[in-house]
């Protein structure tokens, strides 16, 4: 809340919950006057969707948990032999879609 512009900030879970909210914006003002008894809240600003920022109090150091082992990296030369022969042609399968990215003409067709 931005009690100087009158602005409330609310940061959805979703898009879907974040449309919604901008769907029913003037119902949140309303209510949210209604319940401090003051046209305190004049706007609502839907953030982008995700976790709320870090907040300004410092952190606790974290508690040590259970150790987990290190897994090594899975590379090419890891891969069972089976399917060794198939690897050049899914990279190269993965290299064409990112040349084509959807654009009419690009692909070729």
């Amino acid at each position: 809340m931005h009690p100087e512009a009158g602005q409330l900030d609310l940061r959805p879970d979703s898009p879907a919950f974040a449309t919604w909210l901008r769907l029913i914006s003037a119902r949140i003002v309303a209510a949210a006057n209604e319940a401090v008894r003051t046209y305190a809240v004049r706007t609502v600003r839907v953030l982008a969707v995700g976790a709320a920022p870090a907040s300004r109090v410092p952190a606790q150091t974290p508690v040590a948990g259970p150790k987990v082992p290190q897994t090594p990296m899975k590379t090419r030369a890891m891969a069972s032999p089976r399917t060794r022969p198939s690897l050049p042609r899914a990279v190269s399968i993965r290299r064409s879609q990112r040349r084509c990215s959807g654009r009419p003409g690009q692909c070729g067709s």
